[in-house]
C-alpha cells in the first residue's frame, strides 16, 4: 500500500483515507455565485464583493438582518436599533439577539451596514445600509 495511505504511528496496519483525492480541511471554502450580466449593468462588482455576496447568500440570518435594515420606514418614529430588528423579524424570522448581533457584526465589518448614531437613554447603537449594502442587496436579490 503507498505511503500515502499509511496510519501514522503504525507498522504493519494500513487505514485508507476517507477521501485520497480531497484536499484537508484547512482550505479556505468559497461558495459559488451567478452575476446577472444585463446591459443596464455596465459596472460590474469587484471579486471582493462576489465573495461578500456569497458569504451573505450562504447565511441566511445575514440576508434577512440586511433586508430588515434595508427596508423603507416612512412611519415608524423607533430607532433601529438591534433589539428593534429583531422585533420587527419575528414574525418572518424567529431569531434570538445573539443571532442579530452576530449578523449585524458580520454586516458592520463589511462596511454594508454601519451606525449613524447612538440612542439617547442607553447608548444602543443605530443601524442604516450603506451604499455598497444596497449594492450587495441588489445583486443578491435582484431588487
Amino acid at each position: 500500500m503507498p505511503a500515502k495511505y499509511r496510519l501514522a504511528g503504525a507498522s504493519r496496519k494500513y487505514k485508507k483515507k476517507a477521501n485520497p483525492g480531497r484536499s484537508s480541511l484547512t482550505e479556505k471554502l468559497v461558495g459559488r455565485i451567478y452575476i446577472r450580466n444585463t446591459l443596464e449593468n455596465k459596472n460590474p462588482i469587484s471579486q471582493e464583493l462576489v465573495n461578500i455576496c456569497a458569504r451573505i447568500d450562504r447565511a441566511k440570518n445575514r440576508l434577512a438582518v440586511l433586508k430588515e435594515v434595508a427596508r423603507e420606514r416612512y412611519f415608524e418614529t423607533e430607532p433601529l436599533t438591534a433589539t428593534r430588528i429583531r422585533k420587527l423579524m419575528l414574525p418572518t424570522h424567529p431569531l434570538g439577539l445573539n443571532h442579530v448581533l452576530e449578523a449585524l457584526q458580520f454586516l458592520e465589518g463589511h462596511e454594508l451596514v454601519g451606525v449613524v448614531d447612538y440612542t439617547s437613554k442607553r447608548e444602543l447603537k443605530i443601524y442604516d445600509i450603506t451604499n455598497r449594502g444596497r449594492t450587495v442587496l441588489k445583486q443578491l436579490c435582484g431588487e
